[in-house]
């Protein structure tokens, strides 16, 4: 089986001689174009690859189901389950400029305390987000706080060698930008249970297009499989959105001690549902 693929199509593979390559896929020049030369299936390119591949023509960590998408965690680099410095180097906005559009929005879909998603993206993500859309149920869980005031935090230098008086802190202007939604994210619209249809909500609400910035954190306890499972197959959604961040709950012995017994899907779904968002063309990270 071959697929030929239009020459113009592929700016975003990697040339080897006569050859390219591409997370695992050969293709060979023939006068058609380029032919694709698939091992089994296409995906399973992607879900047994072991080294970084491409997406976008872009480098992506590989998928570590051993380690349960916790590297660092596992080894006992670190000792925070959630640590995320694993994901530093492959951060979308480190590797093309993501502040050309006029609208950068960030969509924090189940964001639980402030400190644990939004600071964290709006200190660390290299993208001036003009739009953060926050979902969270609990309304005892995300507080935004007071505005720091970088103006009153300098101080003159001194032989500690410090030039503010405390850590800074999220300036106000920037948590004007921030708008909270207390409602569960899903896949249909339920006024009973207060749920939203966020691929609706991002195509009809905010009218969020291709020429827009905009990232995806996901952390919604099992309620993104059927969000993800629709997104594989809507070409719309795939061009609208630039990365995704999803913390996929699986059940797996090694994950019991945080509660993860409750969960139906199993690790190895996991990562196939990653390796399937890569192969459709979403850039997607697993979220700690």
């Amino acid at each position: 089986m071959a697929i030929v693929v239009c020459q113009n199509q592929l700016g975003f593979l990697k040339k080897t001689s006569s050859r390219l390559l591409w997370c695992g896929l050969t293709y060979s020049k023939s006068r058609e174009g380029y032919r694709l030369c698939i091992p089994a299936t296409v995906e399973d390119a992607y879900r047994e690859k072991r080294r970084p591949c491409r997406v976008r023509g872009e480098l992506i960590e590989r998928l570590d189901e051993v380690n349960n998408f916790r590297r660092g965690f596992a080894l006992q680099f670190v000792n925070d389950v959630e640590d995320r410095t694993h994901i530093l180097p492959w951060l979308l906005g480190t590797k093309i400029d993501l502040n050309r559009s006029k609208r950068r929005v960030f969509l924090d879909l189940g964001s639980n305390t402030f400190a644990s998603s939004i600071q964290w993206f709006i200190q660390m993500y290299p993208c001036d987000f003009t739009e953060i859309h926050a979902f969270e149920r609990r309304l005892d869980l995300l507080r935004i706080p007071s505005g720091f005031s970088e103006k009153d935090n300098w101080v003159a230098e001194n032989p500690a060698a410090r030039r503010t008086k405390a850590r800074p802190g999220i300036p106000a202007w920037i948590l004007k930008r921030i708008k909270v939604y207390n409602q569960f994210v899903a896949d249909k619209d339920d006024l009973d249970t207060s749920s939203i249809n966020i691929t609706r909500f991002i195509k009809e609400e905010l009218n969020l297009t291709a020429e827009d910035t905009v990232i995806v954190k996901m952390d919604i306890e099992d309620s993104e499989w059927p969000i993800l499972e629709r997104w594989l197959n809507d070409v719309e959604m795939v061009q609208i959105i630039d990365e995704i961040f999803v913390e996929v709950h699986y059940n797996h012995k090694s994950m019991f001690n945080y509660n993860w017994n409750k969960f139906t899907h199993q690790r190895h779904q996991a990562k196939r549902l990653l390796a399937d968002l890569r192969w459709k063309g979403y850039y997607v990270h697993f979220w700690p």
